[in-house]
């Protein structure tokens, strides 16, 4: 959640020490839904139009969050001499930015809240399934105490060849865990569909 916030949000917070954040409390709240066991969630699924009818996410952690997102958004349009992040709200920021300036934009149905819309999807797609490959994968090492030992040896020479600093291409000396997280995906897959679909034919 830390790593999604920060790089989506723009939003530092450290979720398993401070756990009342409201940014974390929100989160929780859209995944804890009771309304995600309820058999009419099928149905949007089946039958997306639904949606516009139906609230799947409890409307105060929807709001929350994009009330954030709009005040983080409007606070950077008016102190763009801060810098930038290269986060996934720049590319919102230069998305509005051509919105703006480009007719074809608006002409593809390209509007802020749609540019909201992708960033809250990019939170709940990447939180949930991370949080869900994680777990099952970890499940695993449990079930497999001789797997786990071995994966555990392979990052810690990972760990020790680069003098105990992990760095992005560290990543590419992990096979093994690679091939374990892999195989947990094939098991439990967190996304069985693709729920987009293009509106009209490109070339």
């Amino acid at each position: 959640m830390d790593i999604i916030a920060s790089y989506g949000f723009g939003v530092e917070i450290s979720s398993m020490k401070d756990a009342d954040n409201p940014f974390v409390k929100n989160a929780i709240k859209l995944f804890s839904n009771e309304k995600v066991d309820n058999p009419m969630v099928l149905l949007m699924v089946s039958f997306p139009k639904l949606m516009h009818y139906m609230d799947l996410f409890p409307p105060e952690a929807s709001d929350f969050f994009v009330k954030i997102v709009r005040e983080i958004v409007e606070a950077r349009k008016q102190n763009p001499d801060t810098g930038t992040r290269n986060d996934f709200l720049d590319i919102i920021l230069q998305a509005l930015k051509e919105l703006e300036e480009n007719e074809g934009y608006q002409r593809m149905g390209i509007t802020q809240k749609v540019l909201e819309a992708q960033l809250m999807v990019f939170f709940l797609a990447g939180f949930d399934t991370g949080r869900t490959t994680m777990s099952f994968t970890s499940y695993y090492f449990a079930l497999h105490p001789e797997i786990q030992s071995k994966v555990r040896e392979e990052i810690l020479d990972a760990i020790k060849a680069t003098d105990g600093e992990i760095r992005h291409d560290t990543l590419s000396k992990l096979p093994l865990l690679d091939a374990c997280i892999a195989e947990s995906l094939r098991l439990h897959p967190p996304l069985s569909r693709l729920e987009r679909v293009t509106k009209r034919d490109f070339q």
